[in-house]
């Protein structure tokens, strides 16, 4: 509506103030829904990385699943300290060695 001349009979009516709200509303959904694709993305990504790797909990792709955080992390064992990897998920922390 910026870019459009005040005279122009379509600039301030109704139709065009719904359209405006509808672009908005889908704007917002599509932009609030990118950091879950992400995160879904992350999930099938690890899943391709352990395919065949037995699971205790089973697949690791799962509807309720969420994939929050993946990092490095030390552990100390019995014979030192070791470097592992850790996955979290709303559900479940899992850690694999590198």
């Amino acid at each position: 509506l910026k870019s459009s001349d005040e005279d122009n009979p379509d600039h301030g009516s109704g139709e065009t103030q719904a359209a405006l709200k509808l672009i908005i509303s889908i704007a917002d959904s599509v932009n609030q829904s990118i950091p879950e694709l992400a995160k879904t993305q992350k999930l099938i990504q690890l899943n391709r990385v352990i395919q065949g790797v037995p699971v205790a909990d089973g697949p690791i792709v799962k509807p309720h699943r969420v994939f929050l955080l993946d990092s490095p992390l030390w552990k100390l064992c019995r014979r030192g300290v070791k470097e592992f990897h850790f996955w979290l998920f709303n559900d479940v922390l899992m850690y694999g060695s590198t």
